[in-house]
């Protein structure tokens, strides 16, 4: 089974080792997005990658798993389109 994540107007790309998607905010900008995965195989990620770059968990995002749902919220703007990867273990 695989991950699945309800995005309105993005990409989304899901396999057993991760997820990544896009990300649109250049047309309108996505405050402090926060998402919902639902079937998520894994343990809360620690670290995420944001167009390019990598985030660290507690500090640029929060999340958690409970019951195979992914939690998470993302704390910038994004004001560009931007690609999203999350890793699994």
């Amino acid at each position: 089974m695989s991950a699945t994540l309800m995005l309105m107007d993005s990409t989304k790309k899901s396999a057993r080792d991760g997820l990544a998607f896009a990300l649109h905010g250049s047309a309108v900008r996505r405050l402090f997005p926060a998402f919902k995965v639902k079937d998520w195989p894994h343990a809360a990620p620690q670290t995420l990658t944001l167009g390019g770059e990598k985030l660290a968990a507690g500090k640029d995002f929060n999340a958690s798993v409970r019951g195979g749902v992914l939690l998470l919220q993302i704390f910038r703007v994004i004001k560009d389109d931007v690609s999203v990867a999350i890793s699994g273990p």
